[in-house]
């Protein structure tokens, strides 16, 4: 008995094996067969029926397999075709999931994308037993001004470093 199951079968044409492993290229985007079909060229009333087809090949799935496993020799490019999984990932779960799911891989897909609210940097600094600079002067009136003048620097210095 053959591994894939398809003894019996009839062999696949040039044209058909081309035709499956660009399915099988494109199904890898974004792992959605139906666009897989849609982007090979299929209509989409065609592009649902193929899909199904497709998908239970043996030869389709067998080199789903065989390329899923292959790793670019590039950290970057690897990289990178996690970053696009992950981001297709979260879109198809953003539009097909459940309420739930859609609402929390849309929020995630927002922060990936840096489409959050920013947050707005505020430093209220108040005086509650913080640091102050002291100065040695024995007038009153001045002491006040100079320490006045002293907490008024830190606190710029403080806002100025966040």
């Amino acid at each position: 008995m053959n591994v894939w199951g398809n003894e019996g079968q009839l062999p696949l044409s040039e044209r058909e094996l081309a035709l499956r492993n660009e399915f099988v290229r494109q199904y890898l985007i974004d792992f959605d067969p139906v666009l897989a079909c849609m982007r090979v060229g299929f209509t989409k009333a065609f592009a649902e029926d193929y899909a199904i087809r497709f998908m239970a090949e043996p030869y389709v799935q067998k080199r789903i397999t065989e390329l899923s496993l292959e790793t670019p020799a590039d950290e970057l490019e690897q990289e990178e075709l996690d970053k696009q999984l992950t981001l297709s990932v979260l879109r198809q779960a953003a539009t097909n999931g459940p309420y739930s799911s859609r609402v929390a891989a849309a929020a995630k897909l927002a922060s990936i994308l840096g489409m959050d609210k920013p947050v707005a940097n505020t430093l209220d600094i108040t005086s509650k037993g913080g640091v102050m600079v002291v100065p040695g002067i024995s007038n009153v009136d001045d002491w006040e001004e100079t320490a006045l003048k002293a907490q008024q620097e830190l606190i710029n210095a403080a806002q100025e470093s966040i």
